[in-house]
């Protein structure tokens, strides 16, 4: 009860804030704070109910957002936190990667489930549902992404992180194959080319800020860790809004980049965990602020079966097939593949990404289309699979190390 009146009165607080007279310098701080505040509610009433916190955050994001209260308006500082949100998170992943090792069989089981997902959506969006197959291809390979960065926001497991990791590079290398080709064939302009090389320009500028940090050695002891790797992902951010590079990807990159020094990494890693649910917590309400869900009124004729087609497929194929087939070794554990569904990190940060997102790339007809569809996969990831994935391990959602704190 007392969650839900100091929630009642940061929005009234909120409501009447300075941005609602005029403008000032402070209505992003100002924005922030009540995000912050109402998200950290959202996230303890999600656990009163045993629901994931990501559910929470999207939920607190979604009522101050454009759809509700609007109390968050577009902000360029506050585009900038959450890149600066972005990259820890990425970066948190990115360290995961080493600490369960994915063989080659289990990388061929994951490459294959990757490649059946985007043929299975795209087969039977263009040939049940009639939707074109160039539009129906990019939808297929948008569903075929892995959620690494989502994972850690619903349950923890490194070695679903590990295994998603894996799958993600399968898809964004599906991905970019893709638009190239139909960009080469004339079905879309030239600046696909730009999109294709910024996802990986992204990768490949953080793994060379992740060796430098680890080359200049700025962590040497616990205060150094946090003011470095703060100052440095900041600056980072900085200069990822200014050539529009991909913050979560940039982000993996330096924390793989990280694994390869074990000494900083032993540094690193312990303080770039505690803040991780903080920054956690503003990516996926910031991102729910950006969310407009009116976007989805009226519907085009045949969301519901795209949207019905992407489960159903993710569900038989990576859900189901994928713990069936794939091959582990004697005495090693099988990752909780539910929780390799869930996706809505990387599918934002691709289809929202200011300027240049996938959107951006097609003709206004098929442009709604994708974006209906993208924000509704979104809902479903975040308030459907999300929650499905976290309920079907209840015995194990009270572990001492899980995001979720009461």
């Amino acid at each position: 009860m007392k969650n839900l009146v100091v929630c009642v009165l940061a929005l009234v607080l909120a409501a009447l804030g300075p941005q609602r007279s005029q403008s000032s310098l402070f209505d992003a701080a100002w924005a922030l704070g009540t995000l912050m505040l109402v998200a950290f509610l959202a996230q303890r009433a999600a656990a009163s109910l045993r629901l994931p916190p990501l559910t929470g955050w999207l939920a607190a994001g979604l009522l101050l957002g454009p759809s509700l209260l609007k109390l968050v308006p577009p902000d360029p500082t506050l585009h900038l936190i959450h890149s600066f949100a972005a990259i820890w998170i990425g970066f948190c992943a990115g360290l995961d990667f080493p600490r369960s090792e994915v063989g080659w069989r289990p990388a061929a089981a994951i490459a294959l489930s990757t490649l059946g997902v985007f043929l299975a959506v795209a087969a039977a969006l263009a040939v049940l549902v009639g939707i074109p197959w160039d539009l129906a291809l990019i939808i297929g390979a948008l569903t075929s992404l892995w959620g690494p960065f989502t994972i850690p926001a619903v349950l923890p497991d490194t070695r679903a992180v590990s295994w998603s990791l894996v799958g993600n590079a399968c898809g964004l290398l599906l991905l970019s194959a893709l638009l190239l080709v139909q960009q080469g064939q004339g079905l879309l302009p030239a600046t696909v080319v730009g999109f294709s090389g910024a996802l990986w320009a992204s990768l490949l500028a953080g793994a060379l800020v992740g060796g430098l940090l680890c080359w200049v050695r700025v962590c040497t002891t616990a205060k150094a860790t946090m003011v470095g790797l703060g100052g440095a992902f900041l600056l980072c951010a900085l200069v990822i809004a200014h050539f529009q590079l991909y913050a979560l990807l940039f982000g993996f990159a330096a924390g793989w980049a990280v694994t390869r020094h074990p000494g900083q990494r032993r540094q690193m890693e312990p303080r770039a965990r505690v803040v991780q649910p903080l920054f956690a917590m503003l990516f996926f309400a910031l991102a729910g602020a950006v969310l407009d869900p009116r976007l989805l009124w009226p519907p085009v004729p045949t969301l519901a079966q795209i949207v019905l087609v992407q489960v159903l497929a993710l569900v038989v194929l990576r859900g189901w097939a994928l713990r069936q087939v794939t091959p582990i070794a004697p005495g090693a554990s099988r990752p909780r593949t539910w929780l390799l569904l869930p996706k809505a990190a990387l599918l934002f940060e691709l289809v929202y990404h200011p300027g240049s997102g996938l959107a951006e790339l097609l003709a206004p007809e098929p442009a709604h289309l994708l974006r209906q569809t993208a924000l509704a996969e979104l809902l479903v990831h975040a308030f459907v699979v999300a929650v499905a994935a976290f309920l079907l391990y209840r015995p194990w959602r009270e572990t001492p190390g899980s995001i979720v704190q009461g």
